[in-house]
């Protein structure tokens, strides 16, 4: 007696059939499988067979869907691409790059070109004259740059041989600390003792026009005491035309009268760049106070 098949239940002969029963099964499996493989019969040239239900064996001949791909084509920035077989496609410009920081800048219309990191601290900047349109560049240090220090004594410091690199300087002076009661603190530019040194300002209520006898850039200090402070900006200290100006602001201290202060300004009108200044007070020595000189940006 005939039996069928595991999967798709075609019949088949047993080994026991008799002859006459053997060929009926078979003639039942050819039936069986024609019937089973009708569906990939027909179709046209360059139809595709899809799946037509979940039945076993269920199909059905469909024309290739139009947003299949055929090629690839490699555009701008990509390289590789074909029609057939395994494609391959690369980033043109990640290949570019050959170590660690490097850029990809533009060079024109549709171009590019790498651009090698830097060295450490340096900045990205525009450069029309660079092939890629940018450069590395080291930083403009900004802030402020500490030119000298040292402590007030003697008759005179002297700040001398002064770097024209900066923009302002600026003078801070803590404890200042004259041996004769009330002295004030004067500056001297250049080491010019003659009528072109002018200040003028206010000290509580009194006031000082513009004078030739120095730069006062403090009031009377006691010599008992330790903490005067004075802070003096000199603005474009390298210019060598018309006049340089500074300000000076201090804050001392007078064990009768109180705390004093000193809001002073400098105009000195030589052609000359401001290159030294000399910390002296009005009579006799420094006996403390420090002092910084510092280069501003």
């Amino acid at each position: 007696m005939a039996t069928t098949t595991p999967n798709f239940g075609w019949p088949v002969p047993t080994s026991t059939d008799l002859v006459k029963d053997g060929a009926t099964a078979i003639e039942a499996l050819g039936d069986s499988i024609d019937a089973s493989l009708l569906d990939l019969k027909g179709g046209t040239t360059g139809q595709v067979l899809s799946k037509n239900s979940n039945t076993d064996m269920d199909f059905i001949w469909v024309t290739d869907a139009a947003g299949d791909i055929t090629g690839v084509t490699a555009g701008i920035g990509i390289s590789g691409g074909g029609t057939s077989g395994t494609v391959t496609v690369t980033n043109s410009m990640a290949t570019a790059i050959d170590a660690k920081g490097d850029l990809v800048s533009g060079t024109g219309a549709d171009t590019f070109a790498r651009l090698p990191v830097g060295t450490n601290g340096q900045v990205l900047t525009a450069d029309s004259t660079a092939a890629t349109g940018l450069a590395w560049a080291t930083a403009t240090s900004g802030g402020m740059t500490s030119l000298a220090s040292g402590t007030l004594s003697g008759a005179s410091v002297v700040l001398s041989s002064i770097s024209g690199s900066y923009t302002h300087l600026q003078l801070a002076i803590s404890n200042f600390q004259p041996a004769t009661n009330n002295a004030t603190f004067f500056i001297r530019v250049n080491g010019d003792s003659g009528a072109n040194r002018y200040f003028a300002g206010t000290v509580g209520s009194a006031s000082f026009t513009f004078n030739s006898t120095g730069w006062q850039v403090s009031p009377g200090q006691q010599n008992s005491t330790n903490n005067g402070t004075i802070i003096i900006d000199l603005f474009n200290y390298t210019k060598t035309t018309g006049y340089k100006l500074g300000n000076g602001i201090a804050l001392t201290f007078d064990g009768a009268n109180g705390d004093s202060y000193l809001n002073s300004t400098l105009a000195y009108n030589q052609a000359a760049a401001i290159t030294s200044l000399t910390m002296l007070p009005s009579g006799g020595n420094f006996t403390g106070g420090t002092y910084t000189l510092w280069g501003v940006k």
